[in-house]
């Protein structure tokens, strides 16, 4: 499944760290099973494959899911679980430490696959009459 919005007009990638407070360091377990309990989704059920977010102010949050019980032995059934956040807002502090998001233009094939030189600060960027 990749991100898709109404036109696309950007595509790229995205990187996260798990929360320190939702972190675990075995292997019975992934981090993403890990958040998976923590928005208490059935882990006898659903094993967290994935996670979605999607929108700017009010974001909604889902995470993909291999339904256990709908499963067969030749195909998986992944679902989507939404998670509501409109009583209790949900803060992507709780669930990430960091998170980076890169997007480029949709039609780029050139420099996403390219990396930066240097980092500079947007005040040494700006129109002379903007200083």
């Amino acid at each position: 499944m990749e991100a898709n919005v109404s036109y696309n007009d950007f595509k790229g990638t995205a990187s996260a760290d798990i929360s320190d407070g939702l972190a675990i360091h075995c292997r019975a377990v992934t981090n993403l099973e890990k958040i998976g309990e923590y928005f208490k989704i059935d882990p006898a059920r659903f094993k967290t494959i994935g996670i979605s977010i999607e929108g700017t102010d009010d974001f909604d949050l889902s995470l993909i899911c291999i339904d256990l019980l709908k499963s067969k032995p030749e195909k998986e059934h992944i679902v989507i679980i939404s998670i509501d956040n409109t009583e209790e807002k949900i803060s992507l502090k709780s669930i990430f430490k960091r998170l980076n998001v890169v997007l480029y233009s949709n039609y780029d094939n050139k420099y996403s696959k390219l990396n930066h030189d240097e980092v500079i600060s947007i005040n040494n960027c700006l129109n002379s009459d903007e200083k």
